[in-house]
């Protein structure tokens, strides 16, 4: 920041002494003083006085920019450039705001009102001229003339009033007005700049296309949809979209289902194209980017809430067992049974062993090793095969009962 301050000042100085900043624009600056000032006894108000004044305005305006063009092309570094452009546009800026005021404040005769359109007409052209013809250097942050301002704002609020007067039928006005509001905001402000003019004059008729051409089911959706592509960045409308989206994302128990919900508005939300260098706030970040940037953010919220879930739901099933009262040698044994009568269908007995190994317990062991029922599966003790027995005959009788309807 302060390397490019202290560059900025270097070659800020370095113009004064090899770009002198010549004024091209005294006489016309005389001509708008003297009609500020202009009484019905001038001059002024001779017929043949006016034109001859005319023929020399015009002449002026020729003048200047032949002095334009020629310092431009003697004028090498960017830099340098920039700043004698913005000068020039500024004083044509303040030249025509003057002029415009004048004219309105003092009550002028035909002669004079003729002799303040003309030079009017030409300063305008050469402030036209300058952004022809040296856009890259023209200062787009800078004010529009105040007519000009003037001119916008009228035609801005008809055609506005018009929109919001169609989508109102079919779209609440509480909706409505996140259009409206900003644009009669920064309409209001004492001075707009070309970027802002020059949004406003591209942005209206995109909101005309949507009022007009849309069926009425569809007409919210693509309303909502044109604020994004054209970058409508006023701070309300982002705010809309994210409580929009948290009431829709409220009504759902299931984290799954939430996520469902943000990730396909993120789809949604990246899938629109914005229109290149639009920007309702040119110093905010674009409307789209506010979007995702909220979007992912709860996205890698509710996926963190599920990876932390996922390992306590595992733990719970895996520390889950079957508690018996048997012992590991006859536990051994039952399953050899169910599995050699083919109850057990599993091929891979290995796998049989490592379930029940992890599955259950024993009334002396919580935890037994897969080595120790595997050595107990194929070693069966005359001990263990008595007890097993008498096992399966106690089941036998207690299937018979339950089959009679007895109590167990």
């Amino acid at each position: 920041m302060i390397i490019a301050y202290k560059l900025r000042s270097i070659m800020f100085l370095k113009a004064q002494i090899i770009l002198p900043m010549n004024y091209y624009f005294e006489k016309i600056e005389a001509f708008v003083h003297s009609l500020a000032f202009a009484k019905a006894t001038t001059t002024f108000n001779h017929p043949a006085e006016i034109e001859n004044t005319i023929e020399v305005i015009i002449g002026e305006k020729e003048q200047i920019r032949t002095n334009i063009i020629q310092q431009a092309f003697e004028t090498p570094e960017k830099g340098m450039m920039e700043l004698f452009i913005h000068k020039q546009q500024s004083v044509l800026t303040r030249l025509l705001d003057e002029l415009h005021l004048s004219k309105k404040l003092n009550n002028r005769i035909q002669n004079e009102k003729k002799l303040s359109n003309a030079l009017y007409e030409q300063l305008n052209e050469l402030l036209i001229f300058l952004r022809t013809h040296y856009l890259n250097f023209f200062n787009l942050e800078g004010k529009i003339p105040l007519v000009e301002s003037e001119k916008l704002s009228h035609e801005v609020e008809q055609r506005l009033e018009k929109i919001t007067n169609t989508l109102n039928i079919y779209i609440p006005d509480s909706i409505v007005s996140l259009l409206e509001t900003p644009i009669k905001m920064l309409l209001s402000k004492e001075s707009i700049s070309y970027k802002e003019a020059d949004y406003l004059k591209a942005v209206i008729p995109e909101f005309e296309g949507v009022a007009i051409n849309n069926h009425t089911e569809k007409l919210l959706q693509n309303f909502k949809m044109m604020l994004i592509v054209v970058n409508f960045n006023a701070p309300e409308i982002g705010k809309y979209f994210i409580t929009e989206w948290n009431e829709e994302i409220s009504k759902e128990d299931s984290i799954q289902e939430k996520l469902r919900i943000l990730k396909f508005n993120s789809k949604e939300t990246r899938q629109m194209t914005e229109k290149k260098g639009w920007s309702l706030n040119p110093t905010e970040i674009s409307l789209k980017e506010r979007l995702l940037t909220w979007l992912d953010a709860e996205i890698a919220y509710y996926e963190a809430e599920q990876s932390a879930a996922v390992p306590v739901q595992n733990s719970l099933e895996s520390d889950a067992k079957i508690h018996t009262s048997m012992s590991v040698p006859q536990l051994a044994l039952l399953f050899r049974l169910l599995k050699a009568d083919h109850q057990i269908t599993n091929t891979n007995q290995s796998e049989v062993l490592k379930i029940v190994t992890n599955s259950f317990t024993t009334v002396k062991k919580e935890n037994f090793s897969y080595g120790h029922l595997h050595g107990k599966y194929y070693k069966i003790e005359a001990h263990t095969r008595r007890t097993v027995y008498d096992m399966l005959m106690r089941l036998l009788h207690l299937s018979r009962k339950i089959g009679m309807g007895e109590k167990v």
